[in-house]
């Protein structure tokens, strides 16, 4: 299994007036601690208050929603992992902030409030202390796909991304109906074929807008997008910025 971890971005930020109702839904990881009470996420299994001597984790395509009335300043993270360690149950997950945990965020705050930019040596310690964070989160495991057959799809999925890749023609790889099919995949994975495909595909994009000069229409061409046109509609569903937006943002 490849253990793969990219930094896509961090800062320290003032949640108050920030965090009203605000949508986190995207296609990164999010890793959060903050330095007072006041804020919390809102998930479908409730409201969690946040508390400042825990980190908490938010996968990708988890629906989450922040709110925060109070004065918070928050360390957040942006990550990617790779897909085979992305298909985790889509939770909220806490950890504790352990002497050592708090060491390393405290050095990492310090850090961002005192540079402009993040370069390699500053991505190595932020994805230090993002890997000190999942080992010790508790029931943070990879989802076991246990049918071969949805095995043999989700390996064609990601090794042919720059194809159609249609609901009929993944059901006939897996000899089932398309109904059978996406049922027995969602029970597999947490996801519809179409979320799961295009969650990697916006993950892609997401590596390609920052860390390469390719053009967006070279990308969405890439990724099996239709047009600049469909490419950007999607990854702005999913992450409320256009590719563009994005590569300004964050590269």
């Amino acid at each position: 299994m490849n253990n793969s971890i990219s930094l896509i971005y961090a800062a320290i930020s003032p949640l108050k007036n920030e965090w009203v109702r605000c949508s986190l839904l995207g296609p990164s990881w999010r890793l959060y601690l903050n330095d007072a009470e006041g804020a919390s996420l809102t998930l479908k299994e409730g409201k969690f208050m946040m508390k400042p001597d825990h980190f908490y984790l938010l996968p990708s395509f988890t629906k989450a929603e922040g709110n925060c009335d109070h004065d918070v300043n928050q360390l957040y993270i942006h990550f990617r992992l790779d897909e085979d360690l992305d298909l985790v149950p889509r939770r909220l997950y806490s950890v504790p902030a352990t002497d050592e945990l708090r060491t390393l965020a405290q050095k990492n705050s310090l850090m961002l409030e005192n540079i402009s930019a993040v370069g390699l040596k500053e991505s190595i310690k932020l994805i230090h202390l993002i890997s000190a964070v999942l080992l010790e989160c508790e029931g943070l495991e990879r989802q076991t796909i246990t049918e071969n057959v949805i095995k043999k799809v989700i390996t064609h999925i990601n090794g042919h991304l720059a194809e159609s890749l249609t609901v009929s023609e993944l059901a006939g790889m897996a000899c089932m109906s398309n109904s059978t099919f996406m049922r027995r995949f969602k029970q597999e994975t947490g996801r519809s074929p179409h979320n799961y495909i295009m969650g990697i595909r916006c993950s892609q994009a997401m590596h390609l807008l920052q860390n390469t000069s390719l053009s967006i229409e070279c990308i969405a061409m890439n990724l099996g997008f239709s047009s600049r046109f469909h490419f950007s509609k999607a990854f702005k569903n999913s992450h409320d910025l256009s590719p563009g937006e994005y590569r300004t943002q964050y590269r």
